[in-house]
C-alpha cells in the first residue's frame, strides 16, 4: 500500500506542477472508510487498484488500497463488508417489533445473531443460539464495533451497500450509528462493480435518500404482521 501511495502521490505532483502555488501534496491525501455488504465484493475493489493489504479484526476482514480519485484526490482506503442488515425489527416488543405510541407507528431495532449451526436467525445479541444451543453463532454488533473503530480512525466514511431499497436501508441504519464516530458520512451507488463505476461514485457521493428508505421500513413491516 505504502509503494502505491508513493506512486500516485508523484502523479498527483507532477500534475500539479507550476500550478501548485507551493502548497504540499499531502492536502491531497486523505483516508477513507468505504463499506460493501459482501466480503467478496471488499476484496474485488480493493484488488482493482493493485495489490491490497489485508487484515483481520475479530472476524472481519479489512482490505487496504490506495485509491486515486482524480487528480486532486488520493484516498488511502480501508474496504469492509457489514454481512447485509446490521439491526432488525425486534420480535419482543409492541406488534411485532412496532409500538404505537400516541397514534404513531414506532418500529423498534435490534442487532442480528445468527447461528451458524442451524442456520437460525434471531434479534437480540445471544452468545449461543436459542433453538439449537450452539455457540457457533455470528453476532452483528461485533461488526458494528470493528466499523466503528475503522470509522474513528478515517477522515471520510462511505457506504457502498446495493443500490435498491433494502442497500438504502442499510446505508441509512450504518450512517445512523456510525455518526457519532465520524462526521463525515456520505452513500455512494455503482450499478456495475468496475474500477470506473466505483470512482464514479467516489466522485460524486449522495446523501440517503429517505424516501427509499421510509418504502423498505413499511415493506419489512407489512411482512411482520402479513406474513
Amino acid at each position: 500500500v505504502l509503494a502505491e501511495l508513493d506512486i500516485y502521490s508523484r502523479r498527483v505532483e507532477a500534475t500539479r506542477t507550476g500550478s501548485t502555488g507551493g502548497r504540499d501534496i499531502r492536502n491531497a491525501i486523505g483516508t477513507a472508510l468505504i463499506i460493501v455488504e459482501s466480503p467478496t465484493k471488499a476484496r474485488t475493489i480493493a484488488a482493482m487498484f493493485g495489490k491490497p493489504a489485508k487484515r483481520v479484526i475479530g472476524e472481519t476482514i479489512v482490505f487496504e488500497t490506495v485509491i486515486p480519485v482524480d487528480s486532486n484526490r488520493i484516498y488511502v482506503a480501508s474496504i469492509a463488508a457489514s454481512l447485509g442488515h446490521i439491526v432488525d425489527l425486534v420480535t419482543d416488543e409492541g406488534i411485532h417489533g412496532v409500538r404505537v405510541e400516541r397514534g404513531r407507528y414506532v418500529p423498534i431495532y435490534d442487532f442480528i445473531t445468527k447461528c451458524r449451526s442451524c442456520g437460525s436467525q434471531h434479534i437480540g445479541i445471544y452468545d449461543r443460539c436459542p433453538y439449537c444451543g450452539s455457540d457457533n453463532v455470528y453476532q452483528s454488533f461485533k461488526t458494528y464495533n470493528v466499523l466503528k473503530k475503522l470509522a474513528l480512525d478515517v477522515d471520510q466514511v462511505f457506504i457502498g451497500t446495493d443500490p435498491d431499497t433494502e442497500g438504502e436501508k442499510i446505508a441509512f441504519d450504518l450512517m445512523t450509528l456510525l455518526a457519532p464516530f465520524n462526521r463525515s458520512i456520505k452513500r455512494i451507488e455503482f450499478h456495475e462493480v468496475t474500477r470506473r463505476a466505483v470512482l464514479e461514485a467516489l466522485r460524486k457521493p449522495r446523501s440517503v435518500d429517505i424516501k427509499k428508505v421510509e418504502a423498505q421500513v413499511a415493506r419489512r413491516i407489512a411482512d411482520r404482521w402479513v406474513g
